[in-house]
C-alpha cells in the first residue's frame, strides 16, 4: 500500500490560476512573496498543496485518493495494487497540472497491511528477537503497539511496524481485530 507521498514539482505559471480554482487553494502574502496553499478543505480532499513561483510542494496519501475516487471517502485501510496507486497518481498529476518528468517525490510510505491470526503485538515482539535490528517503541503508543528502527536527521530510511487495528481504534475507525502494518518510510 501506497500511503504517505510527497511531490516535489516544477509547474508553468500559466497553469496556476489552474490548480488554485482546481484544488481550493488560497492566497497567501509572506513580505513581497505572494504564495498559495491549501485551505481547510485539504482535511476533505486528501492533497496539502504549496506553491510558490513556480514550484509546487503535494502531500497526501495515495491509498486515501485512490478509496475517495471509488467510495468518496478518505480511507487508507483497504488495500490497492499497484497499478491503482500508479493510475492514482496519474490523475493526481493530471489534477495538478504537472508533467511526470517535472514531478520528484521526496518523501514516501510504502507498505503492506495484513490480517493475522493472532494479536498484531504478538508478531510486533517476535520481530523485535528475529530482525537483529533494534527496534525502538514509539513513545507515543504503549509497549509492541508501533515500533520503529532508530530515527534521526541522518536515517533516510525508516522501518516501522503498527499495530492497524489499535491505530486506527485510537482515531475512532474500526478495521478489525488483528491488523499488523509494516512500512519503509523514505524522507
Amino acid at each position: 500500500m501506497f500511503d504517505k507521498i510527497t511531490i516535489k514539482a516544477t509547474i508553468d505559471t500559466a497553469d496556476i490560476e489552474t490548480i488554485v480554482l482546481r484544488n481550493y487553494l488560497e492566497e497567501c502574502t509572506e513580505g513581497d512573496e505572494v504564495y498559495y496553499k491549501s485551505t481547510a478543505y485539504a482535511n476533505f480532499d486528501g492533497c496539502f498543496i504549496e506553491i510558490r513561483g513556480n514550484r509546487l510542494r503535494c502531500t497526501c496519501s495515495i491509498c486515501k485518493l485512490y478509496s475517495k475516487g471509488k467510495t468518496g471517502k478518505l480511507d487508507n485501510s483497504r488495500p490497492i495494487t499497484f497499478a491503482m496507486a500508479v493510475r492514482t497518481i496519474k490523475e493526481l498529476l493530471l489534477r495538478l497540472c504537472v508533467r511526470i518528468e517535472n514531478a520528484v517525490v521526496t518523501y514516501y510510505e510504502i507498505g503492506i497491511t495484513m490480517k493475522m491470526s493472532l494479536p498484531a503485538d504478538c508478531y510486533i515482539k517476535q520481530m523485535y528477537e528475529v530482525s537483529g535490528k533494534l527496534l525502538w517503541n514509539d513513545a507515543n503508543y504503549s509497549a509492541f503497539k508501533q515500533q520503529t528502527t532508530e530515527k534521526s536527521k541522518y536515517f533516510r530510511k525508516i522501518l516501522k511496524v503498527y499495530d492497524k487495528s489499535f491505530e486506527a481504534g485510537e482515531k475512532g475507525r474500526n478495521v478489525g481485530a488483528n491488523i499488523l502494518r509494516i512500512e519503509t518510510i523514505y524522507k
